[in-house]
């Protein structure tokens, strides 16, 4: 598993979108991977972690 702690969190998935083993792949600059059943789903997953990683980023500390 990569280290999604370091990296910079954006979209880095090729024009062509990945599919592997029945799943289509979306992957951030961090080095994660978002699988789902379509496109709009993976594409959907790893906007949710961009914008958690950048909320977390950005937040003040408790």
């Amino acid at each position: 598993m990569p280290d999604t702690t370091t990296g910079e969190h954006r979209d880095t998935t090729p024009i062509e979108q990945p599919y592997r083993d029945g799943m289509f792949i979306s992957t951030c600059g961090c080095g994660a991977d978002f699988p789902g059943r379509d496109g709009d789903e993976a594409d959907y997953l790893l906007v949710e972690h961009i914008h958690s990683a950048t909320d977390l980023a950005t937040s003040p500390a408790n």
